[in-house]
């Protein structure tokens, strides 16, 4: 079963992705923060990433620096 991991501050956003894949193998799992996406990683490596950019606190592109520096081969999506 695929992990997915949506990182975004809007609840709507995390509600479209679980619907649309709601009837797939994937298993979703939100953060709101940047900071909430670290730990999420590191409790439970997702196989595919979908960050947004605008994020409180650490901005989305700090984020993935971070993420990055956690692991270079980990699939992450930039939303805007």
């Amino acid at each position: 079963m695929q992990r997915l991991l949506v990182v975004d501050d809007e609840p709507d956003i995390i509600t479209g992705f679980e619907r649309v894949l709601a009837r797939r193998e994937v298993v979703i799992s939100s953060a709101g923060s940047g900071e909430q996406a670290l730990e999420a990683v590191r409790r439970n490596r997702p196989d595919v990433i979908f960050l947004d950019l605008r994020l409180p606190g650490m901005d989305g592109l700090e984020t993935l620096k971070k993420l990055r520096a956690h692991d270079q081969k980990m699939i992450i999506i930039l939303m805007t």
